[in-house]
């Protein structure tokens, strides 16, 4: 990156920060609820933070290496291990709750962050 486009990234950047700063929460991994259902994408927390879709994309991904999606995935998946331990839930209504569309997409992104299915999770000796 040259010095100038550094520059212009830095003005860019900035002031999304500071917007984006009163609503850490979201940015943090502590999820609103309602973005849950946005599919994984960043489009309704950069329309309430009035900035595009990919400022808040760049943010995202300087701050925690990963994408918006894989971000809210995590969430979903922090939240998903919680309630397959602490309640007997069934595991379809888990995926729901947390905010996946279909069960196929929760038991694969499950897999992919922790290992185990959700059913071989919940099986497992709590650590």
């Amino acid at each position: 990156m040259t010095a100038q486009a550094a520059v212009i990234s830095r003005r860019v950047v900035e002031p999304v920060i500071a917007r984006i700063s009163p609503h850490r929460r979201v940015v943090n991994g502590a999820m609103h609820p309602r973005y849950r259902q946005s599919g994984g994408r960043s489009k309704t927390p950069a329309r309430e933070l009035d900035v595009s879709e990919n400022v808040l994309s760049r943010v995202v991904n300087g701050a925690f290496t990963k994408c918006f999606r894989k971000l809210l995935n995590d969430q979903r998946v922090d939240e998903a291990t919680l309630l397959l331990r602490d309640t007997d839930m069934q595991v379809t209504q888990i995926a729901f709750d947390v905010g996946f569309n279909s069960l196929a997409s929760f038991n694969r992104v499950f897999r992919e962050t922790t290992g185990p299915s959700p059913t071989e999770y919940r099986a497992s000796p709590a650590e």
